[in-house]
């Protein structure tokens, strides 16, 4: 696995930076990685900020974060800091880690006392995959916790191919094709909530249909795929524990892929 994808998809913002010093004293920084939520946050790409000093996006920089960071490398310790932050308008808990003798890093645990704009983001953020606006398994269990347990479909989507598709065409491409099975997924699909569980697979949860209705529209659904995405559903009348019916779902999954490779 990629270990940058591990850190991309993080709902956490994790930044590793490397402190500029002048007189020993840290004054600026250079966005050496940043995740997703890093981007999310700021509101500016990962692209524009990776390579780039923190003072060529903003006039200013808080001493109190230079301090911490510039210690982070000297000291080679960590570092946790509560402080009233102005660009993102809220009181930030941030911890740091030291990498090396040049490099640092900082996740940034929690934002206290937000505004509602912040609490909208920060709540997205902790609950929404960023490339496709499908919700993450982190929120999945929080969700099933809050539902009536009865009359409940549930799907499994797995692309085929999509390394080979990465590695032939590139990871945008990739990208576009997972963009576009979500975006058809919620086009299809009423009254349903759609997870990603990995790079590739979705979970989706129906409610308020009956199992005829339901499975009309998997059926359809599934024609729609012409064997790019392997697929498994079931309609559950009543579920006592989702672990179980997920499994037993994604080994319909599974055993349609199987059928689509001809194995």
């Amino acid at each position: 696995m990629d270990i940058n994808y591990v850190f991309d998809e993080y709902s956490k913002p994790l930044a590793i930076i490397k402190p500029i010093f002048k007189d020993d004293k840290c004054v600026d920084f250079t966005y050496v990685y940043v995740n997703k939520a890093v981007s999310f946050c700021l509101g500016i790409s990962v692209k524009e900020l990776t390579g780039t000093r923190f003072l060529s996006h903003y006039e200013f920089g808080e001493e109190a974060w230079f301090d911490a960071f510039g210690n982070t490398v000297k000291q080679r310790r960590s570092f946790l800091v509560k402080r009233n932050d102005v660009i993102l308008n809220s009181k930030i808990q941030v911890e740091t880690f030291p990498i090396d003798n040049e490099l640092c890093g900082f996740f940034i645990h929690e934002l206290l006392n937000h505004d509602n704009d912040s609490i909208d983001r920060i709540t997205e953020m902790a609950t929404k995959d960023f490339l496709t606006g499908a919700y993450n398994r982190y929120y999945l269990g929080e969700f099933v916790t809050n539902i009536k347990k009865e009359n409940i479909g549930i799907s499994f989507f797995d692309i085929n191919d999509l390394k080979e598709i990465n590695d032939n065409y590139g990871h945008a491409k990739g990208d576009e094709i997972i963009v576009g099975l979500v975006n058809n997924i919620i086009s299809n699909y009423p009254n349903s909530k759609v997870f990603r569980m990995g790079g590739d697979e979705f979970l989706v949860i129906t409610l308020g249909l009956d199992k005829k209705e339901f499975n009309k529209i998997s059926n359809e659904f599934k024609k729609l795929l012409h064997g790019n995405t392997a697929m498994g559903f079931e309609f559950f009348d009543v579920v006592e524990d989702f672990d179980k019916v997920i499994d037993e779902v994604d080994s319909l999954m599974y055993e349609d892929k199987r059928k689509i490779k001809g194995n």
